[in-house]
């Protein structure tokens, strides 16, 4: 629902941010799955927590893209000195929760009807979190 120069203008905040990131997996020049990540709240008792979302076109899915795109996520949630990793999942995304386990997620709590679909449908939400490892 965003047009091209508002885009623009969200990946511009992306590369000036120095607490956050946009990575982008493409098949020759074709994007097929995006993930950022950046600081959970800007309230500095939530610092140490990253907040995740990652999208992978369907065509692609069961190909790893998933997976290179959470690694590399916390790759650089370590690097930022970020402690901790959440994410919210469609419950019924059996995929990707399966992919954020397969990673060492974990799930921290559930919402009831915590998404809603533009046609009315309720879907849970799973709340997933990751303790970033030092040493």
């Amino acid at each position: 629902t965003i047009d091209a120069e508002g885009e623009l203008r969200v990946l511009d905040t992306y590369l000036k941010s120095i607490d956050s990131f946009f990575i982008g997996a493409f098949d020759s020049d074709r994007l097929i799955g995006t993930l950022d990540g950046g600081p959970a709240k800007t309230y500095r008792r939530y610092r140490h927590r990253m907040e995740i979302g990652m999208a992978v076109q369907k065509d692609y899915w069961d190909n790893g893209i998933g997976s290179k795109l959470v690694e590399n996520a916390l790759y650089f949630a370590k690097r930022l000195g970020y402690e901790q990793v959440n994410l919210s999942v469609f419950a019924d995304n059996e995929r990707a929760v399966h992919v954020y386990e397969k990673l060492g997620f974990k799930v921290d709590g559930r919402v009831i009807d915590g998404f809603k679909d533009l046609d009315g449908t309720y879907h849970d939400e799973l709340h997933m979190s990751k303790e970033i490892v030092w040493g």
